[in-house]
């Protein structure tokens, strides 16, 4: 499946079922979208933002853990009021970027590098992607990935594919592209029973 070419999320398979927003995790929900590619791929700023805040984040690699090893993530504060969190990335991400450093669309904000226990038979980690209102939520509040079973959603918490034009026109692109594949099929169902 090609996506349009100006759609920075073109290198980047679509989310499993439990990557996706609100998705059911054993105990708890997931609180953004996990966009997939091979370890290394280049993660480009989705919006036109500031640096809030770097983070190293290290899993002890439990059995209920799905996440294993250690990784960064970068929160980028957007003027409208929001802010997004990049999830899974490698340690460049550190030496690269500074707090409050302005950061365009597009500029590479480093590489993925968070192995994945729902990946584990594929060669392909997960981008974890969030984003808050960014006047209702602390800073240290901000990576929190999933939120509890059976309670409601965080206030502050958005689902990213309603707020960041990159992602919606990610979802839209993949929906015209299987009506395409939905409509050949339908054409070619109807020359074979025309034959």
């Amino acid at each position: 499946m090609v996506l349009r070419k100006s759609n920075l999320l073109s290198n980047f398979l679509p989310p499993s079922q439990t990557g996706t927003f609100g998705s059911v995790l054993a105990d708890s929900n997931h609180a953004g979208i996990d966009f997939c590619a091979p370890q290394g791929t280049s993660v480009p700023c989705l919006m036109d933002g500031y640096v809030a805040k770097i983070a190293k984040y290290k899993d002890t690699g439990s059995a209920e853990s799905l996440l294993s090893g250690s990784y960064y993530m970068i929160t980028i504060s957007i003027p409208s009021n929001l802010a997004i969190v990049y999830t899974g990335l490698t340690s460049d991400v550190i030496k690269d970027f500074k707090i409050y450093q302005t950061i365009r669309r597009g500029k590479s904000i480093g590489k993925i590098n968070s192995p994945d226990n729902r990946y584990k038979d594929l060669p392909v980690f997960p981008l974890h992607i969030q984003a808050y209102e960014a006047d209702k939520i602390s800073i240290p509040n901000w990576e929190h990935a999933h939120w509890e079973l059976n309670q409601p959603k965080p206030e502050a918490l958005l689902n990213p594919s309603t707020v960041i034009p990159e992602i919606f026109l990610y979802f839209k692109a993949i929906e015209e592209a299987q009506s395409i594949l939905s409509d050949t099929n339908d054409e070619n169902e109807m020359e074979t029973q025309t034959i």
